[in-house]
């Protein structure tokens, strides 16, 4: 199952396509590269397209994590 995130890289909103889960209820989690925990998003109705305001982290790459029913979904993304 692919996460499909756009604009990557982006300046300061991230588009997160959310279709591929069965589920209504998930978690978004940023993390560093260094494994560090940035910002944990609760989202309790699912939309298709989800949009993140990123503008207020530093430059640098980043893991986007969604956990929805057990499942965690993953993919890279830079911020500009």
């Amino acid at each position: 199952m692919d996460l499909v995130i756009f604009p990557n890289p982006t300046s300061d909103k991230l588009n997160i396509d959310l279709s591929v889960l069965n589920n209504k209820k998930a978690t978004i989690k940023i993390v560093d590269v260094t494994g560090k925990e940035i910002r944990s998003i609760e989202i309790q109705s699912v939309n298709e397209k989800t949009q993140l305001d990123i503008s207020d982290l530093p430059k640098g790459n980043y893991i986007l994590k969604v956990i929805s029913s057990g499942e965690v979904i993953s993919n890279n993304f830079i911020k500009q």
